[in-house]
C-alpha cells in the first residue's frame, strides 16, 4: 500500500496539478504515507498544511499559531488606537517568526526532502 500511495503522490507532482483539489490530494496522500512510515513528526509543515486544508476548524499546533498571530494583531490594534503609532518592528518580527516555519517555502522544502 505504501508504494501505491507514493506512486499517487509522484503522479500528482508529475502532472503539475496545482488546483485546490490537486493540492489537497497531494497533502492527504503525503500525510497517509508519512503516517504509515511513522514519520509525521519529521514533517510538521506538511502536517500543518494538511490539517488546515482538510478540516473545517483549526486545532492543535495549527490553532496555536493562529491564536498567537491573533493576539499580536490585537496588541497592534490597541497600540495604534491608544497611541496612534505605526505597527512596531517588534510586533512585525513576532508575527513573521510565528509563521516563518510554516511558510510555503518550507512546505516545498519538506516535500523535496520527502522525495
Amino acid at each position: 500500500m505504501k508504494n501505491e500511495i507514493k506512486d499517487k503522490i509522484e503522479n500528482t507532482i508529475r502532472n503539475k496539478d496545482y488546483s485546490e483539489a490537486g493540492v489537497v490530494y497531494l497533502l492527504t496522500q503525503s500525510y497517509k504515507f508519512l503516517e504509515k512510515e511513522k514519520r509525521l513528526d519529521e514533517f510538521g509543515v506538511i502536517r500543518f498544511y494538511r490539517n488546515w486544508a482538510c478540516h473545517s476548524y483549526l486545532s492543535g499546533d495549527t490553532m496555536k499559531i493562529f491564536k498567537k498571530v491573533h493576539v499580536l494583531n490585537q496588541a497592534r490594534e490597541y497600540k495604534y488606537i491608544k497611541n496612534n503609532l505605526e505597527f512596531t518592528d517588534i510586533m512585525s518580527h513576532e508575527i513573521e517568526k510565528s509563521f516563518s516555519k510554516y511558510s510555503p517555502k518550507f512546505l516545498k522544502n519538506e516535500i523535496d526532502i520527502f522525495f
